[in-house]
């Protein structure tokens, strides 16, 4: 039996905007996420689904039979939602065919699944507050790529190469909070246009990146949110931003 209040979680969806598309967002509890009383309808016009913790014992193992009529989600998240079998709700997340974003939040994840790399139609992709330090090989994989994001994470400027090399139609890319100590001169050579790096370690960056026309924005210092403080860059920002003005960048957003 679906509890009153569980059940008017439910009956009021909330709308949401995101990436100013309208999308529908429905927040799943132990109670609700198997419940059969849905309707059909309302599911495939579902276009983002959230699966989150409430701390209830509720261990998530395989999405329920009913997530088969939501054909048109675009966005799947799961946020702070430890318990999940990752390897097994992954392989299912091939059910949604116009699936192109996917954000993995607070989950414990330290390695990602093989079969993540095998949904080749996402453009972007969300790693936040997990313990993934490297990206294997298979990352090619996702060469349609175009929005990255690892933070809070243990990446080091040698899987940022792999990333810049494996996925050339990025352009943003998200690794505050990581372990990179410098930029590689392979940045020069994407289509990056937004690169945010606050809370690392970073000594020097690459001459090339002067003159790089595709970045618009680079982010250095601390900006807020769920960042964790770390290690900071040694860079002096004025200077920075002199050096991209005397190379005709002096549109660039940097801080």
């Amino acid at each position: 039996m679906i509890l009153k209040k569980e059940q008017n979680k439910l009956n009021n969806l909330t709308m949401r905007f995101f990436s100013f598309i309208s999308v529908i967002a429905i927040v799943f509890s132990s109670h609700i996420a198997f419940s059969n009383k849905l309707n059909i309808d309302s599911l495939s016009n579902l276009k983002e689904l959230r699966f989150e913790d409430e701390n209830d014992g509720y261990k998530f193992i395989i999405f329920p039979d009913w997530i088969k009529y939501c054909v048109n989600v675009q966005i799947v998240t799961f946020d702070k939602t430890d318990r999940i079998e990752i390897e097994e709700v992954v392989k299912d997340l091939a059910l949604f065919p116009k699936l192109e974003e996917i954000n993995f939040i607070n989950i414990g994840m330290k390695k990602v699944p093989y079969s993540l790399f095998e949904l080749k139609n996402i453009k972007r992709i969300c790693f936040s507050g997990n313990q993934i330090k490297i990206f294997p090989k298979q990352i090619k994989k996702w060469d349609q790529l175009e929005a990255f994001s690892c933070i809070n994470d243990g990446l080091t400027s040698k899987e940022l190469v792999r990333i810049l090399v494996a996925c050339p139609k990025l352009k943003y890319l998200d690794l505050r909070g990581c372990n990179i100590k410098s930029l590689p001169k392979q940045i020069c050579l994407s289509q990056i246009s937004e690169l945010l790096l606050s809370y690392n370690p970073i000594s020097n960056i690459p001459d090339c990146i002067y003159s790089c026309s595709t970045l618009n924005s680079l982010v250095l210092t601390p900006t807020g949110g769920n960042v964790s403080p770390k290690e900071m860059h040694s860079l002096d920002i004025d200077e920075l931003r002199k050096k991209f003005i005397d190379h005709g960048n002096s549109k660039l957003y940097l801080r």
